[in-house]
């Protein structure tokens, strides 16, 4: 019988060798690597050299990592300054950066990034973008959640306004956000500085209506006042600037003064001039001559007063029929004296005439006196009411930022709460909303008391100029509003828009006022000195009078 299993033997068990124990335990044989090809070879030679040198930090790392390397106190002390001193050179790298960026956003980026942030009802950003209507931002959010921008792609059942028509696609990128947010805040920081430095130079808050080369920022928009215009539609400022433009620039005091504008200036007589302007005849025909290249052709009263030349005469005619010249003509006699009694009555009828014209001058003084007081207290309304809108202006532009970046950033939009995102352009902001009431209210307010105090100076000179009816007409009723019943986004973009509309109103308004100011004390100044000059003559005739009393 045969055994197919046997247990093997102690001889048996003996018999395997150590050469056999250790081939049993040798490891397989290593996988050979392919060899690269030179493509790739190439291509990671390149990415070492563009790769940038790596830090001392990253260089102790791997040296700590080594094994069985020792350095020594005097190495490792070297090593632990290099560490401070990098980490201390790239913080001092990171703030010159941002400090940087943050000058170079405020001083090429900054005036145009918050001046014209927005720009009528078009809702255009300077921050690279432009901000549209209300599907536009749901647009841009619901493509974020779907991975892709769309843009204007997608139905919605929103029926577009004028608002929405005119405003453009919305480009919301995350970094341009942040980058609007810094240059606002750096706008607050550089005006805060310059206003604490003016108040600490000159002893007084600065004024945010002076010109715009007194301070670093523009606020508002400078209305031009002397538009090209054909010559009767020219103003008293546009006379003036001709006049300077053609090297008469002395006569622009007396041509302000006596308010000559375009359609006056044409209808001048040669007497007008000399008279009341005081022109020569010289620069007469200057003016005459430099209006014929506007196409304008006024003649003055020269030809008119000029003798009318009669056909000539023979000599022999003349010969003939004139007598010869007596020695004195009775031209050339010398008139008889007047009487006592009709000089007495003479110098009683001048008395009265420069008694009336004294009179009817110092009532125009007193009246101009008062309109300047009342333009006066407008000008300071108008100047705090443009102060109030600078503001809002401000409050109103880094609101609406946070709240783009809000949307954009916000859990709302990204992560598990991404449907929260859905109201944060309907959401409400009750406090800042109220600051904003607040402040709008009062520049409303003060727009309604220098309309009032400019009502008050017409009153006392009809004939004020530069100011329009239809401006002042508005400001009475209020020029601006406080669209608080359009939260989040929408509603800070609305009022934001009508806040900067507003202030170029009021800013119009300010020239207007400022240019009355000059007018009313021009004339004033002429008033008393002609006043002066009346009081001399009446002094002079009533002295007169009474010596012939005597």
């Amino acid at each position: 019988m045969t055994l197919l299993f046997s247990h093997p033997g102690p001889a048996a068990a003996n018999a395997t060798t150590k050469d056999d124990i250790d081939g049993a335990n040798e490891p397989p044989a290593r996988r050979t690597r392919k060899p690269m090809s030179e493509e790739t070879k190439l291509k990671i030679s390149q990415a070492m050299k563009n790769r940038p040198p790596r830090p001392i930090v990253h260089r102790l790392r791997i040296s700590k990592a080594r094994q069985g390397v020792v350095h020594s106190e005097e190495t490792r002390r070297k090593i632990s300054i290099a560490v401070s001193t990098t980490k201390r050179s790239l913080k001092k790298q990171r703030l010159a950066a941002r400090a940087a960026e943050a000058a170079e956003a405020a001083t090429a980026d900054l005036r145009p990034a918050f001046s014209n942030i927005y720009v009528g009802s078009t809702g255009r950003t300077s921050t690279g973008g432009s901000t549209g209507g209300r599907d536009d931002y749901r647009d841009y959010r619901d493509s974020n959640e779907s991975g892709a921008y769309s843009g204007s792609e997608g139905e919605s059942d929103y029926e577009e306004g004028p608002y929405e028509q005119q405003a453009q696609p919305v480009i919301l990128n995350p970094l341009e956000l942040e980058k609007a947010v810094i240059e606002v805040t750096a706008l607050r920081r550089q005006l805060t500085a310059w206003m604490d430095a003016y108040e600490k130079k000159f002893g007084r808050k600065p004024d945010l209506t002076e010109a715009s080369e007194t301070h670093p920022l523009v606020y508002g928009c400078s209305v031009s006042m002397t538009a090209p215009l054909p010559v009767p539609k020219w103003d008293v400022d546009t006379v003036c600037g001709f006049l300077t433009q053609i090297g008469l620039s002395p006569l622009t005091e007396a041509f302000k003064t006596n308010a000559v504008n375009g359609s006056d200036l044409i209808g001048l007589a040669d007497a007008d001039f000399k008279e009341s302007l005081g022109c020569t005849p010289l620069q007469t025909k200057k003016i005459r001559k430099e209006l014929e290249a506007y196409g304008i052709h006024a003649g003055g009263d020269a030809a008119a007063a000029a003798p009318v030349a009669s056909a000539p005469v023979p000599e022999a005619a003349v010969a003939a029929s004139a007598p010869p010249a007596p020695e004195a003509t009775p031209k050339d006699a010398p008139a008889p004296a007047p009487t006592g009694a009709d000089k007495a009555a003479q110098l009683q009828s001048e008395i009265a005439q420069m008694s009336a014209r004294a009179g009817e001058v110092q009532r125009g003084t007193v009246s101009y006196s008062t309109a300047q007081q009342h333009l006066r207290r407008a000008e300071q309304e108008l100047g705090s009411a443009l102060k109030s809108l600078t503001v809002t202006q401000i409050s109103g532009a880094t609101e609406t930022i946070q709240d783009m970046r809000i949307g954009m950033r916000g859990g709302g939009v990204f992560g598990r709460n991404r449907g929260v995102g859905r109201q944060m352009d309907r959401r409400n902001d009750f406090g800042h909303n109220m600051i904003d009431t607040i402040t709008i209210s009062k520049a409303n307010n003060l727009m309604k008391a220098a309309a009032g105090e400019i009502s008050q100076a017409k009153q006392h000179v009809p004939q004020l100029p530069f100011i329009q009816s239809a401006n002042v007409s508005q400001a009475m009723g209020g020029v601006f509003f406080s669209a608080l019943l359009a939260p989040g986004l929408i509603g800070d973009m609305m009022q934001n828009a009508k806040v900067n509309k507003a202030k170029a109103q009021v800013q119009e308004m300010a020239n207007q006022v400022k240019q009355a100011l000059d007018w009313c004390g021009n004339n004033m100044n002429a008033a008393n000195a002609e006043m002066a000059q009346l009081n001399g003559s009446l002094q002079m005739k009533q002295s007169e009078l009474a010596s012939l009393a005597c």
